[in-house]
């Protein structure tokens, strides 16, 4: 799915550094966990789901919903982010204890771990999670892992980014690109698009079917390039893949030219960033 290999310990630095202020810049991940929240609700309602995983909480938007909406299910809450996992439990101390655990530890490789055997960490009626699938490094072996843990008739339901996400930034790199007479280089994630999510899903065989798939694209606009620059940095989403790029001067020259390509597109209208999301909800049989 991923292009690049993900840097956690980057990703991890960024979510922390920027965890105190990630609410005030997060409008389009707001959004999304109120689109799911919907439409897991038109799924399940009331008592009958007991327990609940989040994959990436972030600073429990999403984890303080489900613990209202469900007041009988016990939440465990994830995030990588040891910061954004605090955030979480000052938001939702209210339901601290009994009914909700807040775990700072990487998903990918949390199901390892001697604390999650299958007798204590598994039977959950709902694995739940928004704006975080994207990083990890590998997605098939860890939603099936998931998906492992779920119980019989038992969902799966996540928003996360689609490839048109960002789109008008990476046609500005392309005309650089051009421009400086140097080969197309994907600027930050790539993001799957319907059929590779199918895929991904395709080894859970007759365990998993698809009940729900939409999507929408919702538009921000920045009074400049540097403003949406800093506002997707300010939610810890800043480039955090590694790659092979050119030189410091050359990378320099070619967001210089990005930029003013950006801006000429669409200055006078304000600047543009797309964001493109999916929701997915799939059962267990």
């Amino acid at each position: 799915m991923n292009t690049w290999s993900i840097d956690k310990k980057r990703v991890r630095r960024h979510f922390d550094r920027h965890a105190h202020e990630y609410d005030l810049y997060a409008e389009v991940q707001r959004r999304m966990t109120d689109e799911l929240m919907s439409r897991l609700l038109e799924r399940r309602r009331g008592p009958h789901v007991g327990r609940i995983v989040e994959i990436g909480c972030g600073t429990g938007q999403l984890t303080q919903k489900l613990l209202q909406a469900y007041p009988e299910a016990e939440v465990t809450a994830i995030d990588l982010s040891p910061k954004m996992a605090e955030v979480t439990r000052l938001r939702c101390a209210p339901w601290a204890g009994e009914r909700l655990t807040v775990l700072a530890a990487d998903a990918e490789t949390l199901l390892m771990s001697p604390f999650c055997t299958p007798d204590r960490f598994s039977g959950f009626d709902l694995v739940v999670s928004s704006a975080a699938f994207q990083w990890f490094t590998d997605t098939q072996k860890t939603l099936t892992s998931w998906l492992g843990r779920i119980r019989q008739e038992g969902l799966l339901a996540f928003a996360t980014f689609g490839p048109e996400t960002f789109r008008e930034l990476h046609g500005a790199f392309r005309q650089a690109e051009i421009r400086l007479g140097i080969p197309h280089q994907a600027s930050g994630q790539q993001f799957a698009d319907r059929e590779e999510w199918q895929r991904l899903l395709l080894p859970c065989g007759e365990s998993a079917w698809e009940l729900d798939w939409d999507e929408e694209r919702v538009i921000q606009r920045f009074d400049n390039v540097w403003s949406f620059l800093d506002s997707v940095k300010r939610v810890g989403a800043g480039n955090s893949v590694q790659d092979g790029r050119a030189g410091f001067s050359m990378a320099r020259k070619r967001i210089e030219l990005m930029t003013e390509a950006y801006s000429r597109a669409y200055g006078r209208e304000g600047i543009p960033a797309t964001y493109h999301i999916y929701y997915g909800m799939f059962g267990k049989r």
